[in-house]
């Protein structure tokens, strides 16, 4: 049995991701769905889309860069809904 926020459920949900993001009012994305990913470039980074083109709109770039991800993470998925998934690099 789990509680989480004085709720009592008969299963553990720690690995129920999409109720748990349901519960904190959030919407659970996958990697599994189209996006954009961020691999590193020179001194930079570079963003390709789902099909591997580079991404160049400048209002795109404008947004990722606007998330602030952490240079050393790697692996980096950005959902095409404003919303950012990140490996750390430094595990």
């Amino acid at each position: 049995m789990a509680t989480l926020n004085d709720q009592t459920t008969t299963h553990d949900i720690r690995h129920d991701y999409e109720k748990l993001a349901r519960l904190a009012n959030l919407r659970y994305v996958s990697d599994d769905e189209l996006g954009f990913t961020r691999r590193r470039w020179g001194r930079g980074f570079t963003y390709k889309d789902a099909t591997g083109k580079t991404v160049k709109d400048k209002a795109l770039r404008q947004r990722f860069n606007a998330l602030v991800i952490p240079p050393m993470w790697s692996e980096v998925w950005i959902c095409q809904d404003d919303k950012a998934l990140a490996i750390d690099g430094a595990r």
